[in-house]
């Protein structure tokens, strides 16, 4: 049969309540362990990556600008600058690559930052190649200018003497026509003359000027096709030059070829000065080309971060409902187990402790003060199998207990009374002393012997000693008179013995 003590009714209702604390509890620890996790994925992960993200996309962009103003560069120490900041940008770039990584993104989430942030590296060390080229090639561009302008400056050196007399000569010339005097006519004529043989020179100056104003439009060209437009008049021109200078006179023609030839090499060789722009042209092309992939590499690095920010977002809202949710679940349940156990003590309280153990514990003090007071007879709740019925088989067994002492006190007394009365009849003085010698009952006739004054002195427990004593000093005993303590202890010896 089970145990239904009091112990573990209360034990089991308590052990009851507690389970609700503890459910409580543990909803109260899940939802906080729940509301942990998400916050530590908004705060360590979400968020942290959000950010790297969106510096990474700003540093590209810085990157990008860059790249625009090194092309632009004038000097090579402005293009060194340029190039240690772009450096010293892809670095922090990179950093912040390996920073992304370790947020705890998913690989697939963070692969397509990954491949653009590579390219943009490779494609800014070709971009650096390429502009280091460029300026190469337009520092070799205008060194051919310089050389350019050493032979048109040598071909005016040679030119320029005739050019100068023949201009003399159109002045002196004009000036004969007008005047039309006889004697200048044949003036007229050597000076006509002159001029004719030196207006080649003038010529040839003229067509190696447009050579050099073609070469410095050339190279300001701003197409390849624009460029090529410039090739087939200058070969032209170049035979044309060649041709006017062997009209010249001999001592002038061979100086002049020279600088033609020097010219030619200038104008459609190997190292001429639209092949150098030609090739410059190509180089800026080129890095325009890299230029703008860095462009567009930034914008899809944009494109990527902002849906990785937009996934960080959702995952923060995402996040955010999870949280909302577990606190609502997490509070209805709080709020179900407070209820429940609080009915269940209420329940407990009223129903076991109220009306059980209270009102059997009352009953139970009411029949044992009954019983203290005397009254036998009182009723003892029925009994059980708790603590409390124990309690009340024992005060049944003390009632009736105490019933049989009352009884045997009754019992005892009467026969006390028996005694007594039976002791009181003897015609002689009666008295019983218990073991200590001191008195336990004794008949009036005992007390006339003894104190035949009324007064108190002679009562239960007093010695026998003392009674004799008394009665010796109050002159009651004839042979003790003048020898009360001799007489005493001769009496006492007698007593005993």
């Amino acid at each position: 049969m089970a145990d239904r003590s009091v112990r573990n009714r209360l034990l089991s209702a308590f052990l009851g309540v507690s389970a609700f604390a503890v459910l409580a509890a543990i909803a109260a620890l899940y939802a906080f362990s729940e509301v942990g996790d998400s916050l530590e994925r908004i705060t360590e992960q979400r968020v942290p990556s959000a950010l790297a993200s969106q510096e990474l996309a700003r540093q590209a962009g810085r990157i990008a600008s860059t790249t625009a103003a090194l092309l632009a560069a004038s000097t090579p120490e402005e293009q060194d600058q340029l190039s240690e900041k772009i450096a010293g940008d892809l670095d922090r770039l990179n950093d912040l690559l390996i920073e992304l990584k370790r947020s705890g993104i998913e690989p697939a989430a963070i692969e397509s930052i990954t491949n653009i942030v590579e390219w943009l590296n490779l494609n800014l060390i070709s971009l650096e190649t390429v502009v280091t080229s460029a300026h190469a090639m337009g520092e070799r561009k205008q060194t051919l200018l310089d050389e350019l302008a050493e032979t048109q400056a040598a071909i005016q050196r040679l030119v320029s003497p005739g050019i100068l007399t023949m201009d003399a000569d159109l002045a002196q010339l004009e000036g004969l026509v007008q005047g039309r005097g006889a004697t200048s006519d044949k003036r007229v004529v050597k000076l006509a003359r002159s001029v004719v043989a030196l207006l080649p020179q003038e010529k040839a100056y003229l067509k190696a000027l447009s050579i050099n104003d073609t070469l410095l439009k050339a190279v300001s060209a701003e197409t390849l096709s624009d460029l090529e437009a410039f090739s087939a008049p200058l070969k032209q021109s170049l035979i044309t030059l060649q041709n006017q200078a062997k009209q010249l006179h001999p001592e002038l023609e061979q100086p002049l070829l020279r600088e033609i030839d020097r010219l030619r090499t200038l104008a459609a060789g190997r190292n001429s000065v639209l092949r150098a722009r030609r090739r410059e042209l190509e180089q800026i092309a080129g890095a325009e080309r890299q230029i703008a992939e860095n462009s567009d590499l930034s914008s899809q690095l944009s494109a990527a971060v902002q849906q990785l920010v937009v996934g960080a977002k959702h995952d923060i809202t995402r996040a955010r409902g999870e949280v909302l949710s577990v606190q609502f679940y997490g509070t209805a349940i709080l709020i179900a187990v407070v209820a429940l156990s609080l009915i269940s003590s209420t329940l407990i309280v009223w129903l076991y402790v109220g009306r059980n153990l209270i009102a059997r514990l009352t009953a139970l003090t009411e029949s044992t003060l009954a019983i203290a007071g005397g009254d036998l007879k009182a009723g003892i709740p029925a009994d059980g199998s708790d603590e409390i019925g124990r309690m009340s088989e024992a005060l049944i067994v003390f009632r009736n207990t105490a019933a049989e002492v009352e009884q045997a006190r009754v019992q005892v007394t009467e026969a006390r009374q028996r005694l007594l009365d039976a002791i009181e009849s003897i015609s002689d003085g009666f008295a019983l002393y218990d073991p200590d010698d001191r008195l336990a009952l004794f008949n009036s006739r005992y007390r006339s012997a003894w104190h035949p004054v009324d007064d108190d002195d002679l009562a239960v427990g007093t010695t026998f000693e003392m009674i004799i004593r008394r009665a010796a000093k109050r002159g009651l005993i004839r042979d003790a008179e003048g020898r009360v303590n001799a007489w005493v202890a001769e009496r006492l010896e007698k007593h005993r013995n």
